[in-house]
């Protein structure tokens, strides 16, 4: 799924193509125009959008479409069933990133040296070569901010992409005229240096991002798949989602406990370290409570399951670091604000 319903009214959106504050506060006004939204929180460290609608089984469509129109995309959430596909793009996307990363550092770094060399008037073969290794950064490495840049201006705004790419443009595209006029100045490495240090920057915000997504995930993946449970006298194996409380469960010697739930049958000691950071296993016995995703120690444990899916204390950690993370503190809030009124002001003020 793209998004996540939480029960007190709230759709949590994963959005693709935010880089700036600027494109925070135009997708927040976007989706608070959406009718029947009260609230609506983007962060861009998470690339979340949580909006707090009454009517929210109702909304989705009229959201995605706003998230659209905005100049952005819905995509699966990459902490949900479909994490093993989404986790293999955001491995090519990172690749691509690095990639784009080491060629324009590799290519600006001559075309700076050049540029320092001959500061007041280059020699014709030394800016041919830099109009040589300016090129393939301005057009390759610097794709992804003209695409979003083109997307922000066709729907009426401007974010942090359009300076760099009309940045770029203009020293690339004088840079080319006074090569083919003869004129002493050209600035190809502000083009490239500019695209170099925003590419880095980039990537190392994309990679914290990453951080974060697999933080959750392997929170997630502490939780069997499969759970054996007893029906009509014999124990099955069955779907973790599909155990329902009161179901007895038996988990063997070194698994992991599917759900939570209170120990009726054996003894044994079990690794909760998961949740409290206690290495030394904690005994278990008879009327003891166990924990979903804890491992069980060197004895079988038959237990009541009590809450499950959603209601167990693992799911309920996870639900609390997300929504630590969807939530932004006052001073990003006014960062946010200034941000997004600072681009238009360049724009302004530079026209």
């Amino acid at each position: 799924m793209s998004m996540n319903r939480n029960p007190d009214n709230t759709i949590e959106l994963k959005i693709k193509g935010m880089t700036c504050a600027a494109c925070v506060a135009r997708l927040e006004k976007a989706l608070l125009r959406v009718p029947g939204v009260e609230e609506a929180v983007v962060n861009l460290a998470t690339e979340r959008a949580t909006v707090r609608c009454p009517l929210a089984a109702d909304a989705l469509p009229a959201l995605t479409e706003a998230v659209e129109i905005a100049g952005f995309d819905v995509v699966p959430d990459d902490t949900g069933p479909e994490s093993a596909s989404s986790a293999h793009a955001q491995d090519r996307d990172e690749a691509v990133s690095l990639l784009r990363v080491v060629v324009a550092i590799a290519l600006a770094v001559p075309v700076v040296t050049m540029g320092m060399a001959w500061m007041h008037h280059a020699p014709r073969w030394a800016g041919l070569t830099a109009l040589a290794l300016t090129t393939p950064v301005q057009l390759w490495c610097a794709w992804p901010f003209h695409r979003a840049a083109y997307r922000v201006v066709r729907h009426g705004s401007a974010d942090m992409n359009v300076l760099v790419s009309l940045g770029t443009w203009a020293a690339y595209g004088y840079s080319l005229w006074a090569l083919a006029s003869g004129q002493p100045h050209l600035y190809f490495e502000s083009a490239a240096t500019i695209t170099a240090l925003v590419l880095v920057g980039r990537h190392i915000e994309a990679r914290s991002r990453r951080r974060v997504s697999d933080a959750i995930r392997q929170l997630m993946a502490l939780t069997p798949s499969v759970a054996r449970v007893r029906r009509n006298e014999t124990w099955t194996e069955v779907p973790t989602r599909d155990v329902a409380p009161g179901d007895e469960v038996l988990v063997r010697a070194g698994e992991r406990i599917a759900t939570d739930g209170v120990v009726i049958e054996g003894a044994s000691a079990v690794d909760e370290s998961m949740l409290t950071g206690e290495s030394w296993p904690v005994p278990k016995g008879s009327g003891d409570k166990v924990v979903g995703g804890s491992v069980n120690g060197a004895n079988a444990l038959i237990y009541r399951a009590s809450a499950v899916g959603e209601a167990t204390v693992l799911a309920r950690i996870v639900r609390l670091v997300e929504h630590a993370q969807s939530q932004k503190p006052p001073v990003q809030r006014l960062a946010d604000a200034v941000a997004a009124r600072f681009v238009p002001a360049v724009l302004l003020i530079a026209a």
